[in-house]
């Protein structure tokens, strides 16, 4: 097959499956057709860029930077630039500048697992999933987020990004970080089950009715047999600490240059709270006396 020459072409940007392989031999082909100085970007949300960067055939690693835009891309403003300790400074100014021609806004982080957004927003998400499967029902789960704030419950949210997708990117993670990024059984037996979310019509919600009823399949596979009782304060205080210990973690780290990066980044990516000012500004608060 023919194969475009990509000499006159100053940014690249892949965005092919989730699959470190794949990723890793197109980026070979890339080298082999563009000129030296020629960015080449790649659009995961949670794979290793700088094993990425230092795979076979892979030449200047100087130029390879993570673009991460988020779903739907469209109308989410936020995109994370993800540079190694090989990326040059100039190729992440030039990126910036390109973002920001976009229209949208970018933060830089470190190439760590799952970045920024990832990083904070799937311990929450597991533990919503392992609050229901240890009986505290479904919709007080989302409703306590959405008074406290979020644009969408995190059982809602799971099922939008599809379980399959929560499943991949928290088993990315794992590795990393540990057991507080592996999923409940609930979930895993509902990816099982073909029950995916939206996209199949039912994951933890039964999206085939008109009324949005909580699955099933999903009550079936809890290991609690009834509903546990816990407020909706109580809900909300758990499911957003952890966001906002997560967060401090994060900046300890130096994923982020500072606090106000990692609380943008949140409310731009995730529909933190504004009001509350990001997952750290929020910590700071309830710490804060009174």
């Amino acid at each position: 097959a023919y194969r475009v020459p990509l000499t006159s072409t100053d940014l690249v940007i892949e965005a092919a499956v989730e699959n470190l392989e794949v990723k890793k031999k197109i980026f070979a082909d890339l080298c082999a057709r563009s000129r030296a100085d020629t960015i080449l970007a790649t659009n995961t949300s949670a794979l290793p860029i700088t094993e990425l960067a230092r795979a076979e055939g892979i030449t200047h690693p100087e130029r390879i930077i993570g673009i991460h835009f988020f779903n739907p891309v469209h109308r989410m403003k936020l995109v994370e630039v993800v540079v190694t300790e090989m990326t040059d400074p100039a190729v992440v100014e030039a990126t910036l500048r390109f973002i920001r021609r976009l229209g949208k806004s970018p933060v830089v982080v470190k190439d760590s697992p799952g970045f920024v957004v990832n990083r904070i927003l799937m311990p929450y998400l597991i533990e919503a999933g392992r609050m229901f499967e240890n009986g505290v029902d479904a919709n007080e789960i989302d409703e306590a987020m959405l008074d406290f704030g979020m644009p969408m419950g995190p059982l809602r949210l799971l099922d939008e990004v599809g379980l399959d997708v929560a499943q991949h990117v928290a088993e990315t993670m794992s590795g990393a970080f540990g057991d507080k990024f592996v999923v409940p059984a609930v979930l895993s037996r509902l990816v099982e089950s073909g029950q995916l979310g939206r996209k199949s019509g039912a994951g933890f919600f039964d999206y085939n009715a008109k009324t949005r009823n909580v699955n099933p399949l999903a009550l079936e596979y809890r290991s609690a047999d009834s509903d546990s009782p816990m407020t909706r304060e109580e809900i909300a205080e758990r499911l957003a600490g952890l966001m906002a210990d997560e967060a401090a973690l994060v900046l300890d780290e130096g994923v982020a240059a500072s606090a106000d990066d990692i609380d943008f980044a949140m409310i731009l990516g995730t529909g933190f709270a504004p009001f509350r000012g990001g997952p750290l500004t929020y910590r700071k608060a309830a710490e804060s006396p009174g």
